[in-house]
């Protein structure tokens, strides 16, 4: 029977857990919030959705007494931490891999690059996942909408690892194997600061969204990061109601902006999850957010083309100053993206 090891049972860890378990596929999972751990192994792993919750039983350990008691090689891997910490998290488990071993980076920002450098490439699988889950309390996972998920690796192959994977994850929903899966992460890159600029203000995502007069704000926000995508001669992909070519020229497509937007905001608000992961950081957690880890990198490719993102860079130093408890969440920090236009 194949197993997976999940490094990080956060939101997204959680719920692709669960779902693998109820597929009959063995699951570990691995986290560092002891309370969480012990929850699920006394308890189980609760998945609360709007159509009705459901409980499954699963070991969970944190890496510490995982790797003390681990001596087989571990073949398949999800690693589903905060960008901050791909590499802390990861390092620990590399004496368990082996020349077969797989890791699929289920993580937001340019991630597949840092776990790359650390086992290899050819042991590295890229995944885009937008997936509308938080973490409540321990065992406990809210999940307010299913969302996407892609796979690929990194050159670029249809390899039989791939659709190994989508199967056992059919129970969750229908992953889609890609051969571009570098278009798909830096659209949900461009998508997802969107999604993290409306945490700056303390109301839902769509209500945000869906004010004419902040628009202009998100569009140039998406716009600057899909530059340097197109500066680093990335194939944009279209996912949901996202459409990153819209954003790029939007001056000659306003309409087709005002599509996307709108339909966005339909679609968030299906889903019970109304605000985002950063909001909930800043806002609940208190702790800082990933938005320095996802954004540092693109900032370092936009220098090397000479290109300046003033909104991006704004909008994360607003951020880094709620992070600080130096700045309110409010719609004046809207207003200061509005006056850099």
């Amino acid at each position: 029977m194949r197993e997976y090891i999940i490094i990080g049972a956060g939101a997204i860890g959680s719920v692709l857990g669960a779902y693998l378990k109820r597929k009959g596929v063995e699951v570990i999972l691995i986290d560092e919030n002891k309370e969480h751990i012990e929850t699920i192994n006394s308890q189980g792993l609760t998945i609360e959705m709007p159509t009705g919750s459901f409980n499954t039983k699963i070991d969970a350990f944190s890496t510490e007494d995982f790797i003390e008691q681990r001596k087989e090689s571990l073949k398949n891997v999800i690693l589903s931490v905060k960008a901050q910490d791909t590499k802390r998290a990861l390092m620990p488990f590399i004496a368990l891999l082996d020349e077969d071993s797989s890791v699929v980076s289920c993580q937001n920002g340019l991630t597949e690059s840092l776990v790359s450098e650390v086992i290899g490439e050819e042991r590295t699988i890229g995944c885009f996942v937008n997936i509308y889950s938080d973490y409540l309390t321990p065992g406990l996972i809210k999940y307010g909408g299913q969302g996407s998920l892609y796979l690929g690796e990194l050159n670029g192959e249809k390899s039989d690892r791939l659709y190994k994977i989508k199967e056992d994850l059919s129970e969750w929903g229908t992953p889609v194997i890609t051969d571009n899966i570098n278009g798909f992460i830096w659209s949900k890159l461009a998508y997802g600061s969107v999604l993290a600029t409306t945490a700056l203000v303390d109301e839902k995502m769509a209500t945000i969204l869906s004010l004419e007069q902040y628009r202009p704000v998100f569009v140039r926000i998406a716009k600057e990061i899909l530059c340097v995508a197109k500066e680093e001669n990335i194939n944009l992909e279209n996912f949901e109601e996202w459409d990153p070519y819209s954003i790029l020229n939007f001056q000659i497509n306003s309409r087709e902006v005002e599509e996307v937007f709108d339909n966005l905001v339909s679609r968030l608000k299906t889903y019970t999850k109304v605000k985002s992961g950063v909001w909930r950081d800043l806002a609940i957690k208190k702790k800082k957010t990933e938005m320095h880890s996802q954004l540092t990198p693109v900032f370092e490719r936009a220098e090397k083309h000479s290109l300046n993102l003033p909104l991006t860079k704004k909008m994360l130093t607003l951020i880094s100053e709620i992070e600080d408890n130096n700045r309110e969440m409010s719609y004046k920090n809207l207003d200061i993206l509005k006056s850099l236009l």
